[in-house]
């Protein structure tokens, strides 16, 4: 059981929370941390130059996302970044706030009021694939439904787009 953060000091922490073993058919649960009694992290990640404000991992990638107006995609095989997204934010736009990824998709919700599409299977850097605009304020959560690419938004000021 692991445990991703991201923080306003720019970094990613990896957890170790516990692990489950048996003896004579009893589960016993431990905690993995390095140091029992301090429970330090594992890993920390350093390459966004602002807080990181959301997280997505499965079991090959964590794709994170930060106010410095970049999405980072990192290999968790060997906690190398892989490639980074960078929004274009506009100046008073004040970076990304949320992200989401589905198999090649990366979808993030931008504080400039937009939504933006990237394909990762276009290498070696990935591809915009659209700019969604129509919010009248800043995207503040973002998800996938089903297989296809609907980007359900809930807005600060309750303002819901539904893009396909």
């Amino acid at each position: 059981h692991m445990i991703f953060s991201g923080s306003s000091d720019a970094t990613i922490r990896l957890w170790c929370v516990f692990t489950r073993n048996t003896i004579c058919g009893v589960y016993l649960t431990w905690d993995l941390s390095r140091d029992l009694k301090s429970k330090k992290c594992i890993i920390t990640l350093k390459s966004h130059d602002d807080a990181v404000t959301s997280l997505q991992f499965d079991k090959t990638k964590l794709v994170s996302a930060s106010l410095d107006g970049t999405v980072k995609i990192w290999d968790l095989k060997g906690t190398v970044l892989m490639d980074t997204l960078k929004c274009n934010i506009s100046k008073n736009g004040g970076g990304v706030a949320c992200v989401k990824f589905h198999e090649n998709l990366v979808v993030c919700g931008c504080l400039d009021n937009t939504v933006q599409l990237w394909d990762l299977r276009e290498k070696p850097n990935s591809q915009r694939i659209r700019v969604f605009e129509g919010h009248t304020d800043q995207v503040t959560c973002i998800d996938f439904v089903g297989t296809l690419c609907f980007t359900v938004l809930a807005m600060i000021i309750n303002n819901i787009c539904c893009y396909r």
